[in-house]
């Protein structure tokens, strides 16, 4: 009974929750169909050592998320969840712009930053070392965006 009467009312003042869900719970879905949480994608940004060749299949969906999620109609509509997907997309841009600068393909799909395990260039070594912890710090605020839209959703 409250909610008939404090509906429309809240609706007018901007406080339509149920519906902000919905259409959140709809974008969320949409998200996860594009990166899931187990996907290669996200297995790669947690587990990868970035010296190592990857597939190059594995950077698609992280391209697509940076590249068109940052859009209007890709908007959450509650707000903490929209920063935590903001923060994460730099971060995740952040990875990969740091990633293309050294990086050229393998062959056979793969592409790497050129560095062979024999090798002892300590340049290379440096610039392995913060594609690893970039990829770690964008995996990390992928899970804290993902672990708080299911709870708030």
């Amino acid at each position: 009974m409250l909610d008939w009467l404090l509906g429309p009312l809240l609706s007018m003042v901007g406080f339509d929750y149920r519906n902000k869900r919905q259409k959140d719970r709809a974008l969320l879905e949409e998200f996860l169909t594009i990166l899931p949480s187990d996907s290669d994608a996200v297995l790669f940004l947690k587990d990868h050592d970035m010296g190592y060749p990857a597939p190059l299949s594995y950077f698609r969906p992280l391209h697509q998320v940076a590249d068109h999620w940052r859009g209007p109609d890709k908007e959450f509509q509650v707000s903490r969840l929209e920063r935590l997907k903001v923060s994460f997309i730099e971060s995740l841009q952040e990875f990969l712009s740091h990633y293309a600068k050294r990086s050229g393909g393998e062959g056979g799909g793969f592409v790497s930053i050129g560095l062979r395990d024999w090798e002892d260039r300590p340049e290379m070594l440096k610039y392995k070392g913060e594609l690893n912890e970039l990829s770690t710090a964008a995996y990390r605020k992928y899970e804290e965006f993902v672990r708080l839209a299911r709870k708030e959703i």
